[in-house]
């Protein structure tokens, strides 16, 4: 079975979807990597689609046509890349903000940035600004794309990066706004990092703000963990922190993948079923003083209360400590659940921000000798 990149990106242009699939296949029966046909095929096609849209020799349709052609390869391509852990080009996460419900230019966008080799996290449409900061928090995304179509939704997006703003996110992670109801002046005031008015724009300029941010890569060593607290020890560090603190803890890396055993951290589901609509009125976290160091506290759509350490030194963040569940004193606790539920004072709060900070130092401190050695 022969295989030819020019027939590939050929494909891809013309938005033949059959075509560029079966391309796929023969390549990689060819023998050639993933990483390859990403960068050699489709990103190159993609410039070239790319250039022909700035010229209006082809249109918003044909975009679409092109896209769900490459779409279609990539699903050859997904099972492959994370088999072979393929380096990205950066990692987005994406969405239409609240309010509206539009999605071709949001879907496009997605598709192109997965074609170029990002790792797209899609969190869908009508999505609230809560909503898009958990996702920062969780994934530790290079860029946040914000897609809107109607105008009344501009609040929405200047509301989401506000959020990021609150909570303590806003430096470390790019913007990007996008959809008809917008212009670079308009994205500028609302406070983001840039503007594209398509898709093809779109992926240049994430292209150029992730490159801006690129340096020395922070690394969490194999045996950090098990250097720290012994691989034996790891269950009894999080059920000792539960004794201490009647929380539970985790601890995630970038892409929020656990790199010690959940415990109860994954119980929170049940918890959230069982508080329902009850947590009206619930205490504003975002108006808290106390010395909580570096956490970031927040509360889950149910109105739990959780906690995320950065485990972080200068080159960047790998990973984070993330402990929870629990209510503040002064939270409505719905009477059938007093006791079922940890409710903390500030006091308490700040003693369990210590002790994050505490091991979350220890972490690092390991970490650091590891990869010098």
């Amino acid at each position: 079975m022969s295989f030819s990149l020019g027939k590939l990106i050929q494909a891809v242009v013309a938005g033949n979807a059959i075509e560029v699939r079966e391309e796929v296949k023969r390549a990689l029966a060819a023998g050639v990597d993933a990483a390859r046909i990403i960068t050699d095929g489709f990103v190159a096609a993609m410039d070239i689609v790319g250039e022909k849209f700035e010229r209006n020799e082809i249109y918003v349709t044909d975009l679409i046509i092109t896209a769900r052609a490459m779409h279609n390869g990539l699903k050859e391509l997904k099972p492959l890349i994370l088999a072979e852990k393929v380096q990205t080009a950066g990692r987005a996460v994406i969405g239409t903000v609240q309010g509206d419900i539009h999605d071709i230019g949001k879907n496009l966008l997605a598709v192109m940035l997965e074609a170029s080799g990002y790792e797209v996290i899609d969190l869908g449409v009508n999505v609230a600004p809560s909503t898009f900061v958990e996702a920062v928090i969780k994934h530790r995304p290079d860029v946040l794309c914000l897609s809107a179509l109607l105008s009344s939704t501009r609040g929405a997006m200047r509301a989401t990066i506000e959020a990021l703003h609150e909570a303590g996110w806003r430096q470390k992670v790019k913007v990007v706004v996008g959809g008809t109801p917008l212009n670079q002046a308009i994205a500028a005031r609302m406070g983001a990092d840039g503007y594209a008015p398509d898709a093809t724009e779109g992926v240049q300029l994430i292209n150029n703000l992730v490159g801006a941010r690129v340096k020395r890569q922070a690394v969490l060593a194999p045996a950090t963990l098990e250097c720290c607290f012994g691989k034996e020890t790891l269950v009894g560090l999080q059920q000792a922190f539960t004794w201490l603190t009647g929380l539970h803890l985790v601890v995630v890396d970038t892409a929020g993948n656990s790199l010690t055993p959940p415990g109860g951290f994954l119980e929170c589901p049940q918890q959230c079923k069982l508080l329902g609509e009850k947590m009206a009125g619930a205490v504003d976290v975002t108006t808290l003083s106390g010395d909580f160091k570096q956490a970031f506290i927040y509360r889950c759509h149910a109105g739990l209360l959780d906690i995320s350490y950065p485990l972080a030194d200068e080159d960047g963040t790998v990973g984070a400590v993330l402990c929870g569940h629990c209510l503040l004193a002064d939270d409505p606790v719905p009477a059938d659940l007093k006791g079922m539920i940890p409710v903390l004072t500030i006091k308490d709060l700040e003693a369990v921000c210590n002790l994050l900070s505490f091991i979350t130092g220890q972490i690092m401190r390991v970490n650091s000798i590891l990869l010098a050695n």
